[in-house]
């Protein structure tokens, strides 16, 4: 059985993976020796993610992240996850978890206008 994360060879749908980062403040240490956090979604084509992988957060970061993104939709925008962050995780590493997410959206969104225009 293929990977989640692989293109569906049976003509259906494929998922994708859109990845974001962002730099963790410098008063913080590095978290599983990175100094960034990364970011990545498996998207569905029509835009769902079904799951997201993250490197240099906390583990409970991670697990507030995969339960803010599961099952949303890209298309629909970021800014309620990002105000969720803001709610919900009280720490120097907020910022860098928010523009991590918006990253991934981003790449997201660039992506998809290089289809409407003709690319990939």
């Amino acid at each position: 059985m293929p990977n989640a994360a692989e293109p569906r060879r049976d003509g259906g749908g494929r998922t994708m993976l859109f990845a974001g980062h962002a730099r963790l403040p410098q008063s913080v240490a590095p978290i599983q020796g990175c100094h960034v956090i990364y970011l990545e979604v498996a998207v569905e084509e029509e835009g769902r993610i079904t799951q997201v992988g993250v490197v240099g957060a906390p583990p409970l970061a991670v697990d507030l992240l995969r339960g803010l993104l599961v099952g949303r939709t890209l298309s629909d925008g970021v800014d309620e996850v990002t105000e969720a962050i803001a709610r919900n995780y009280v720490g120097v590493t907020q910022r860098a978890l928010a523009a991590a997410v918006l990253s991934a959206y981003e790449t997201y969104h660039a992506y998809a206008r290089g289809r409407e225009q003709g690319g990939a």
